[in-house]
């Protein structure tokens, strides 16, 4: 299971829209939002329509693409630490509001970040008590503090 993050005006659901397949994702905010519905049938017709609108809708679908590429080609040639690492990495450049001067808001569980990662629920366990125990990051709660950004990177580099 992959995460992506959204930005405002972004659409949720786009290549299912595009290709009339089912969307198969299901979606959970980290924050209070405001989302709007708008019907496959009526969002075509705007497509066809406006050609500015075509145009931001390839570069979504495009990015998508090569997003998904590069989890999949991070599942194979990536150890789970490292992939957790990369995470990790990707919330605290997030600027959706859940990072704070505190540390990053985490509202996942152990088996949730195993689940986007690719790893068992232990391997995720393991592998947070390691960066704790290295001092390269540590929960509090449901607050992630990074200690050794410098390290964290070395771990997730490409």
């Amino acid at each position: 299971m992959a995460t992506s993050e959204l930005k405002a005006g972004e659409v949720l659901g786009l290549s299912a829209t595009v290709s009339a397949t089912s969307h198969v994702t299901s979606a959970e905010t980290g924050q209070p939002c405001q989302l709007n519905f708008v019907k496959a049938a009526e969002f075509l017709h705007f497509l066809r329509g406006n050609g500015e609108a075509r145009m931001h809708a390839a570069v979504h679908l495009s990015s998508e693409c090569g997003h998904a590429y590069q989890q999949f080609r991070s599942f194979l040639t990536k150890s789970a630490p490292e992939r957790i690492a990369r995470l990790i990495l990707d919330w605290s450049q997030d600027d959706s509001g859940t990072v704070t001067a505190h540390g990053i808001k985490i509202s996942l569980t152990h088996d949730e970040i195993a689940q986007i990662v690719g790893a068992s629920r232990e391997t995720v366990t393991r592998t947070l008590a390691d960066f704790r125990k290295r001092q390269i990051a540590e929960l509090h709660g449901s607050t992630l503090v990074i200690q050794n950004m410098s390290t964290l990177q070395r771990i997730a580099a490409d």
